[in-house]
């Protein structure tokens, strides 16, 4: 593929150029029958925020990305440990925006860690992948047998209102799942060279402007019923996704459930995304059947 317009420019060296090299490490344990943080660690660009929790509501904790965005050479870490019995949700501020890059990666490391029957909410917003940007983004997922998650990703292609189209670049968005120890699913989206086809590709994506990845671990008991569980929960699942206006599927793997989004236009996906969410931590966790404030700025 030839290299970025940019790569070529007259100017300082890539290396003279400062990175933005930020992690956050959040640690949350169970104290009088209340979540309560044990652990925050920050530096620059990310920082933490503890709003206050909508009535009945959970344990939140607000990531910022204080640049504004990424752009190559940029490394990202954040981890988020979850004690026996915690509740927390884990959210952006905003929509993340991976800039034009010069020839370098942009690297996201995310780690996410959940003991006995406690429940992660993790909740980025959207990823917006302008021209020529470069991501590596990494999930990686540890938990118990009776640990609970939902978490997700949202990728845009482009920021459709200017009129960008990607043509270039890298999109490399792994997950990788551990219960117990043991790896129960693994994926990798890797999108480069002629993005603009790929995107466009009925086999592919078919002119989706954008993608979104959901998962959700409710635990497992290999006790001889988990298949009928599964499959219940595959159904309630379901029967939600009927109402979404932007293509979609889900599939059980291994006691996990995963489900799927394309959208024509980013805003309907946003809120198919949500209305499922919602509805879901309500059915599964007897939690409000609703987003985040921040979710609605």
């Amino acid at each position: 593929m030839p290299s970025s317009p940019l790569a070529t420019q007259s100017g300082p060296p890539l290396a003279a150029f400062a990175r933005s090299q930020g992690k956050a490490v959040l640690g949350f344990e169970q104290r009088q029958n209340q979540t309560c943080l044990a652990h925050l660690y920050q530096s620059a660009p990310v920082r933490v925020l503890f709003p206050t929790p909508a009535k009945d509501d959970i344990t939140t904790a607000i990531l910022v990305t204080t640049s504004g965005g990424l752009t190559g050479g940029d490394h990202l870490e954040i981890e988020s440990h979850l004690g026996a019995q915690c509740q927390a949700l884990v959210m952006g501020q905003a929509a993340e925006k991976i800039y034009r890059s010069p020839g370098q990666d942009t690297h996201i490391d995310i780690t996410l860690s959940v003991a006995d029957d406690a429940w992660l909410e993790w909740l980025p917003q959207e990823t917006i992948i302008h021209e020529a940007a470069r991501l590596r983004r990494q999930t990686t997922v540890h938990l118990t047998a009776s640990a609970q998650i939902l978490a997700a990703e949202i990728l845009v292609f482009g920021r459709h209102a200017h009129g960008e189209v990607l043509t270039q670049g890298l999109i490399q968005d792994r997950w990788d799942v551990f219960r117990d120890g043991q790896r129960i699913w693994s994926d990798c989206l890797h999108l480069e060279h002629d993005l603009q086809e790929i995107l466009a590709h009925p086999a592919c994506f078919d002119g989706a402007q954008a993608c979104a990845t959901l998962l959700w671990h409710g635990g497992f008991a290999a006790d001889g019923q988990q298949e009928q569980r599964d499959q219940a929960l595959l159904d309630f699942t379901r029967s939600l996704l009927e109402k979404s206006a932007s293509p979609c599927a889900a599939t059980m793997v291994n006691g996990l459930l995963i489900l799927r989004w394309l959208g024509e236009d980013s805003l309907t996906l946003r809120k198919d995304f949500a209305a499922f969410w919602s509805h879901f931590r309500a059915a599964k966790g007897s939690l409000p059947a609703q987003m985040p404030r921040l979710w609605e700025v």
